[in-house]
């Protein structure tokens, strides 16, 4: 048998214009431009409260407008990519080749060569990705273009050695009393380049700590 409950009413209950409209607690901030609910009269005059705010929505950690402060890592990274760079700039114009002829001896600069000028261009390049990253530059492109100057800087060093090893071999073919050697400035660009393409390695960007 059926259990009879009474009348049920489907309605919302009638609220009197004069009773209070109670809201959800105040979150601790509100964002700029949302404001509380206010409650609105119907057409019938009864009081209706908008639907509150959903607070935990604007429960969340306020965001710093600027970037955090760079990693001071990276700021020391920077500095060894710059001081790299500027080694590499010098020993362009030092000696990379010497010679000696019994009474005949010298040497020969890179930038005389022409590769060093190639060097010159990636170093500058280098130490002006080095100064950015050094300053708190964090995009990952400063990182590719470091990476990218550096690679310039060993792919010439790496040439430049194995084609004084053949000049050197073919003057001993020819009978040419005249040793040839590579110069201490190119074996500065050589270790400078590698230097700094290891840091461009362990430089971290946000791409990277992800």
């Amino acid at each position: 048998m059926p259990i009879d409950l009474g009348p049920m009413s489907v309605g919302e209950p009638a609220l009197s214009v004069d009773a209070p409209v109670s809201y959800p607690e105040r979150p601790p901030y509100l964002p700029a431009g949302v404001a509380l609910p206010v409650p609105t009269a119907d057409v019938g005059g009864r009081a209706r409260a908008r639907p509150p705010v959903d607070w935990p929505l604007y429960d969340h950690p306020v965001l710093p407008d600027h970037d955090p402060d760079p990693d001071p890592n990276n700021r020391l990274i920077g500095i060894f990519i710059v001081a790299a760079a500027l080694v590499v700039v010098a020993a362009s114009l030092l000696p990379w080749v010497t010679f000696d002829g019994g009474p005949v001896g010298g040497d020969s600069s890179g930038w005389f060569r022409g590769e060093g000028k190639i060097t010159v261009l990636a170093g500058i390049v280098l130490a002006g990705a080095g100064g950015a990253i050094a300053a708190g530059g964090r995009q990952l492109w400063l990182k590719l273009v470091a990476m990218v100057a550096s690679v310039m800087i060993i792919g010439v060093f790496v040439i430049d050695v194995v084609d004084i090893s053949m000049e050197a071999d073919e003057l001993l073919r020819q009978g040419t009393p005249v040793d040839l050697d590579q110069g201490y400035g190119l074996w500065m660009v050589g270790i400078a380049g590698i230097c700094a393409f290891v840091l461009t390695l362990v430089e971290r960007t946000p791409y990277s700590r992800a």
